[in-house]
Formats: structure tokens, sequence, C-alpha cells
């Protein structure tokens, strides 16, 4: 498969940003297991390399279908993404990986990546793997982001997937949980899993180094089928 012409138009715009960041909605469990699409994910291993050759230096792999092809699914995609050599989050391979924050220098700004999903869709954890995704938790989200300041960044993100599909305004769980997240000390917050882009305002908090933090409640899709 050769998935680069998907990109070519925006692979100059992706290539040149500074730090370029995509959520990885499938996983990558190998072509023995047959490639599918809903209910249960999973894309060819040239998909990986095209995202590479577009220019992302980051996958999430926190969202709702992290889990359609069991543990294997998730090491074997997070496998793949290393041998790519992009940097990922979300999904993890041991309790020392999901403790381990993502802090990145660009230029004269450290800033943490932290990413969380709302579900996996019914899949379940499997046995002895806690550790094996971030799902959207008050507490885990205070502690990382605790950790991340305590690591002397200048910016905090966090990535969630959540909310309801297709609605073009957050839901009540989506304002209640960004709001927590401000008051916990998140300098920016991104969403997705709504399909469509919703409304993105400034907020204002007195535990970010920022005049004034940014939320972004969905951005939509960037490459899809969907309706």
């Amino acid at each position: 498969f050769d998935f680069t012409g998907v990109f070519r138009e925006v692979k100059s715009y992706l290539s040149e940003a500074d730090l370029t960041i995509g959520n990885l909605e499938t996983v990558i469990a190998g072509k023995e297991n047959g490639y599918s699409g809903y209910p249960y994910f999973n894309a060819p291993d040239d998909f990986v390399y095209a995202l590479k050759d577009a220019g992302l230096d980051l996958l999430i792999t926190a969202n709702n279908h992290a889990l359609d092809q069991g543990w294997d699914g998730v090491k074997r995609t997070i496998d793949v993404i290393n041998e790519n050599k992009i940097h990922r989050t979300g999904t993890f391979t041991s309790q020392e990986d999901q403790d381990s924050i993502r802090i990145f220098q660009i230029n004269s700004i450290k800033i943490a990546i932290l990413a969380y999903s709302e579900n996996t869709n019914g899949v379940s954890i499997p046995k002895g793997k806690n550790f094996i995704i971030n799902l959207i938790d008050e507490e885990r989200i205070k502690q990382d982001i605790l950790l991340a300041r305590n690591k002397n960044v200048d910016l905090v993100l966090v990535h969630l997937h959540y909310g309801p599909e297709y609605n073009r305004e957050p839901s009540d769980y989506q304002n209640e949980i960004v709001r927590k997240i401000i008051e916990a000390g998140a300098d920016i917050i991104i969403g997705g899993h709504p399909h469509v882009i919703q409304p993105f305002e400034y907020f204002q908090t007195n535990k970010t180094k920022l005049d004034s933090g940014f939320v972004s409640y969905s951005l939509g899709n960037f490459i899809s089928n969907q309706r």
C-alpha cells in the first residue's frame, strides 16, 4: 500500500511545523489479522510510514479504537510507530512506559503532552495490564499534570478523546471535564472524537505561565470517510 499521496497537498505544512501531532485512530495489528474498518480497525504498516513521510512527529493512540485488536494490537502498533521513529503517547507497554511523561523542547519552550480517552468502545482492559491506555480519570490527569509541572515544563497540552459523535457543540460532560482539567493546571486542551469541528475559546487561570490558556473542544477529522 502507498498512502503518501493522501498527504501530498499538505505535506509541506505538516513538515514545516516545529511539532506536528496527530491522533492515530486505528491499530496496526499486522496483515495476518486481516485489514479491517468499522467496528474493529486494523490498518497496514504502510500507513504509519506515510505519516512519518508527511511530517508527523507525535502520534496519540488514546482513543476508543485503541483496543480493537487487543493487547497484541496495542503492542504491535507501538512497535511500528517506534520503528518509524515517531514519538507516541496514550497507549503503553508497561507501567513505567505509562508513567513516563512525554516532554519536548521546542526552541526555548518545554512542553509536556498528555493524552486520554473517554472509553474503549466497551472492550475490556486486559487482565494485569491496567497501564495499557490512559482513560479520562480526573485524579490521574491531575497527578500527571503535577508530575509534568515538577519537571519544570513551560506548557502542558492535554489531548482528550471524548464526547458524543457529530455534535457541533460540546456536551455537558465535555464542558465539565475541560473545566476540571483547567483547574488542574493545563495550558492547552485539544479535543477529538465528535468527528466535527466544535468551538474553541481562551481561558484564564493562575496556574499557567501564559496570559491565557486555550481549548479546542473538537478539531473534527483530518482524513476519514465519516459521513
